[in-house]
């Protein structure tokens, strides 16, 4: 059983991704990609999946935007978009 407060979670996260796709437009995903890269590294070398990675590069940033484009690139490392979900961005 899914509770609510991992519902919750999960649903700012996809809306991160959505803004940031939207503010980003055609260059989200060259921009998403290099993001993933550093939080997959920083996974890698603190042996942390990437859920947990992206949380604590995202709680290092003091700046929202900067965390907004984090949490996005992670929720693109866990379940990647296939662009079908925002047609306004094409």
């Amino acid at each position: 059983m899914v509770n609510e407060k991992a519902v919750r979670i999960a649903a700012k996260l996809y809306e991160c991704r959505d803004t940031v796709r939207r503010l980003w437009g055609t260059d989200y995903p060259t921009k998403i990609k290099a993001w993933g890269e550093t939080i997959e590294a920083i996974a890698a070398n603190k042996g942390l999946d990437p859920l947990e990675a992206g949380r604590q590069l995202a709680s290092a940033s003091h700046d929202g935007a900067t965390q907004m484009v984090i949490l996005a690139a992670t929720v693109e490392l866990i379940e990647p978009s296939t662009g079908d979900e925002f047609p306004e961005a094409r």
